[in-house]
């Protein structure tokens, strides 16, 4: 925020607008007869070669004469008079391109073929008889084994093998003009410009761009990662590359402008007027302010909308419209005379890290689901139409972006979910000691350049360079392959011979590649580079070197000491940290692992910061090679949590719903205050008590009890508690309908109804799934999840699952359609008579459930609900409470609304009887 407060209290805001320009136009298009939906133009002429603007209130009928009056006209080439430009016509009404997955800057402007066509027909690409297709980013095709050519792995971070650019590493490293793929598609555009041809779309498009403010993007860029506006700059570059200056075009636009600030409009502006000199010509619907100050002719279309406009009230320069006494001219005129709105705009409210307070309402859940439902809404067209239903004021707050983590693959180690896998990988790597995993021996060199160095005596000796061309079947090239290369001269027997045609190369000829003095010049580790690219490609990866009489040979992944390994299969390094390799460590504990890499490292941060706050969990006691599926819960949370609070994401707000929720006390304090002011994280915390005089925390193993003989007892982080739980705990894709066991006498009741007998209606057609009764758009899903913790309900059955016809089902005036939207508080009025429901409902309502909807999933609701869900249903058929083997039935409540649930659990206590209990919330030690 460099500014905020009223406008006319902003003084770093300077509104500069281009000066209208005196255009000679070229013969106008004429049309008649324009009498579509609302308008009503008997006559309307467009001037040729320059930049003619629509303007019009909202719904005026710019758009409605442009889609369906200008443009089928043109395109028939009947229905106008005058002459179209020999170009033709093109067409751009979409105000900002779409991103699917793969898409990059270069597939959205329209390079990207011309990227693989330059690189597939390059030097390195003829060699290696690439094509075209082999650049695309699809699976069986050039994508990152990875990534699949998503350019993100499985936790949405950019993929470290291709660096989230999607493709294969081989292919990433072909060359053209000394410069790799990588490098072309990470370049600023600004940079690439220098090395594309003088003529041609590609060169025009990227000027384009330069010109719009993308300069200093790259076309590898994600299309996910670019703004709504950007999207729309790469669109209408696109376009306008398609004209020539030989053949002008007519272009059709609808609000280039729309959403750019002041600056970014101008560049606009100024680049359509550029055009112009090339002949072309523009018609643009637009309702930019700057855009209608500088346009050369304006149509203004009005007075109203709908019935009340589709006349054309204005035609002329954009000078003469700020006289008119139209709706645009007259807004025009009272910008121009300093007149400030009568009221400012209320400012965004920023996201910011923090604890939400939360209840069983779960307001601080739904402020997370609105944070992400509006990330998904800025991140896509798409999404937001979509999520238009469900959008909630929170949404259209101005908020950094944002990510909720979801659950990591089940096959990943636990050092992996913490995020300290690759760290541990790249300490090994830059401080361990290197072996030959075969030998023992030093293993292949890292470069060319770091084996000279070990070498020694070559510094200032003149070397020439050679290597032994090879194919891939292990035959010679053929001389003209050589000489397409570039290369051109060979040594046979130490003589050296010039390639030409009709010299043919033998086995053992080597090929000349370079002959230079080795110093420590800045090209000469280009120049090695280079060297060793060559010979990877047409010499199996095999250098020779000559200074006099002394000879080295490099190959490029071979250890030196047994020979084993190449270019293709590397021999294979083991990288001892005190005489521990990867692979042993990953067998160690996960606290050992920290100790030794604390020791041993001299960049132990991470691991450190690790062992603080995993201290006294059963984490440390786990093999860092465990995987994440084999965690118990409490020990998958806390993994996950951990791992982000190390590695958090820079400039990105994590959400996360409950993470301290069921935890031992201390260690939910001390994640607590490690989160205490850090913006990068916002979370849901209800239980919020530590430990104080009144509320004292329990010692590892301790009991407490009282008058109630409840005996809550503290539990490790591996403990299965829903293999020990007893009644069982509800999945977390459970509905509360479902988790207390009213589904089938629901069923039953409204089975009974008449309208079911008439119809004859069984059990079948009253199941969600598979039924012909569910809604033919979701077929009984409710909706669609956009992210594992954001539902977006169905529009046509409002999120029930049903079609109208189940609304026909009526008990008493409530229908099987509504039944999943009633609270069990309702429901339990509505079947007050029915005792088989009533006892079940009102144990709900008493244990604090009451507010609940029936179709509810347990994912969104308190921890603990998941454990007394089954415990209310058990109860209400006459269970007895001594008898239950409780598992935290109180994570993520408020200490008011824990302790409701105590005192009434209290009340099924028989004397003398002692169910076992395992949990952690404090609540629990204020009542006893």
């Amino acid at each position: 925020v460099v500014a905020h407060g009223k406008r006319d209290e902003l003084t770093g805001i300077q509104e500069v607008f281009l000066l209208p320009r005196d255009k000679d136009f070229s013969d106008p298009i004429g049309f008649t007869d324009l009498t579509t939906r609302h308008l009503e133009i008997p006559k309307l002429s467009i001037p040729m070669n320059g930049v003619v603007a629509i303007a019009g209130v909202s719904g005026s009928g710019k758009t409605t004469l442009l889609e369906e009056e200008v443009i089928p006209r043109l395109r028939a080439g009947t229905g106008f008079r005058g002459r179209l430009p020999n170009g033709g016509v093109a067409v751009l009404l979409e105000r900002a391109l779409g991103s699917a997955a793969v898409s990059t800057v270069a597939t959205l402007s329209g390079t990207w073929a011309d990227i693989r066509s330059e690189f597939a027909n390059g030097e390195e690409g003829r060699i290696r008889g690439l094509d075209p297709s082999d650049f695309t980013a699809l699976k069986g095709k050039g994508a990152c084994s990875s990534c699949h050519g998503h350019g993100v792995d499985l936790d949405r971070m950019p993929c470290p093998e291709c660096e989230s650019l999607g493709l294969r590493t081989d292919l990433l490293e072909v060359r053209l003009r000394s410069r790799s793929l990588r490098n072309w598609l990470q370049a600023p555009l600004v940079e690439l410009l220098e090395r594309v041809p003088r003529e041609g779309r590609f060169r025009r498009c990227l000027q384009l761009l330069i010109q719009l403010g993308m300069g200093e993007r790259s076309l590898g860029e994600r299309g996910r990662n670019l703004s709504l506006g950007e999207r729309s700059r790469i669109a209408l570059a696109k376009e306008l590359a398609s004209g020539r200056a030989d053949r002008p075009k007519l272009f059709l636009l609808d609000e280039p402008c729309l959403g750019l600030p002041l600056e970014e409009s101008r560049q606009v502006v100024e680049v359509l007027r550029s055009l112009t000199q090339d002949g072309h010509s523009f018609l643009i619907v637009e309702h930019n302010e700057l855009f209608l100050r500088a346009a050369d002719w304006v149509l203004e279309l009005g007075p109203g909308a709908g019935k009340y406009g589709g006349h054309l009230i204005f035609e002329g320069s954009a000078e003469s419209l700020l006289k008119a006494k139209t709706p645009t001219g007259l807004w025009l005129a009272s910008r121009t005379s300093g007149e400030t709105p009568s009221s400012s705009p209320k400012l965004p409210q920023p996201l910011r890290g923090g604890a939400l307070p939360e209840s069983r309402r779960r307001e601080g859940r739904q402020t997370l689901e609105d944070a992400l439902a509006r990330e998904f809404a800025t991140r896509s067209p798409l999404a937001a139409d979509l999520l238009e239903p469900m959008q909630r004021s929170e949404i259209h707050f101005a908020l950094p972006p944002t990510a909720w983590p979801s659950e990591p693959p089940r096959s990943t180690p636990v050092l992996g979910v913490l995020g300290l896998e690759n760290t541990l990988l790249k300490i090994l790597r830059q401080e361990g000691e290197r072996k030959c995993a075969d030998c023992g021996g030093q293993g292949p060199w890292p470069s060319l350049n770091a084996a000279l160095k070990q070498e020694g005596g070559l510094v200032g000796k003149n070397l020439t360079w050679s290597t032994m061309p090879r194919l891939g079947n292990g035959e010679v090239p053929p001389t003209a392959i050589l000489l397409a290369a570039g290369f051109r001269r060979i040594l046979r027997g130490g003589e050296n011979i010039l390639l030409q045609k009709g010299v043919s190369v033998e086995r053992q000829d080597e090929l000349l590649l370079d002959r230079f003095v080795l110093d420590d010049s800045s090209d000469i580790e280009h120049r090695l580079q280079d060297l060793e690219h060559h010979a990877c490609l047409l010499g199996k990866g095999v250098l020779y070197a000559l200074s006099g009489s002394r000879a080295f040979q490099y190959k490029t992944g071979s250890c030196p000491d047994c020979g084993r390994g190449d270019p293709e299969d590397a021999a294979e390094l083991d990288f001892f940290l005190d005489k521990q390799t990867h692979a042993q460590l990953m067998e160690m504990d996960c606290g050992d692992v920290f100790s030794h890499v604390t020791q041993a490292s001299k960049e132990p941060s991470k691991f450190e910061e690790a062992l603080r706050l995993l201290h006294g969990t059963s984490l440390l006691d786990r093999k860092a090679s465990t995987s994440w599926g084999k965690l118990q819960e409490f020990e998958q949370r806390l993994a996950r949590f951990v791992g982000w609070l190390l590695f958090p994401v820079e400039g990105v707000v994590l959400l996360h719903d409950q993470p301290l929720a069921g935890l031992p006390v201390k260690l939910a304090e001390r994640l607590a205050n490690e989160l205490e002011g850090k913006a990068g994280h916002q979370w849901t915390h209800a239980e919020g008590i530590f430990p104080t005089e009144d509320f004292p925390a329990f010692e590892e193993g301790a009991t407490s009890e009282g008058a109630t003989s409840l005996k809550p007892v503290q539990f490790s982080l591996g403990f299965d508690g829903n293999q020990w739980s007893f009644p069982t705990r509800c999945k977390p894709s459970d509905t509360i309908g479902r988790a207390l066991g009213l589904e089938l006498p629901l069923l039953e009741q409204f089975l009974a109804t008449e309208e079911a007998r008439q119809k004859g209606w069984k059990e079948a057609d009253l199941k969600l799934l598979g039924s012909t009764l569910s809604c033919q758009e979701c077929l009984g899903k409710r909706g669609r999840f956009l992210h594992p913790e954001l539902f977006l309900p169905c529009a046509p059955c409002g999120g029930t699952g049903w079609s109208p016809l189940a609304a026909r089902l009526d008990l008493r005036g409530l229908s099987w359609r509504n039944l999943g939207g009633a609270t069990l508080s309702e429901l339990l009025r509505h079947f007050a008579d029915s005792p088989r429901l009533a006892r079940t409902l009102e144990l709900a309502c008493e244990f604090g459930l009451g507010d609940y909807p029936l179709q509810e999933t347990l994912q969104r609701l308190p921890l603990g609900d998941r454990s007394l869900c089954p415990l209310i249903a058990y109860l209400a058929n006459g269970g007895e409470l001594a008898d239950c083997r409780i598992f935290t039935v109180l994570g993520g409540l408020q200490p008011l609304e824990a302790s409701k649930v105590l005192s009434t659990m209290k009340g099924y206590l028989s004397t003398g009887s002692t169910p076992e209990w395992k949990e952690h919330h404090l609540a629990l030690f204020s009542e006893v």
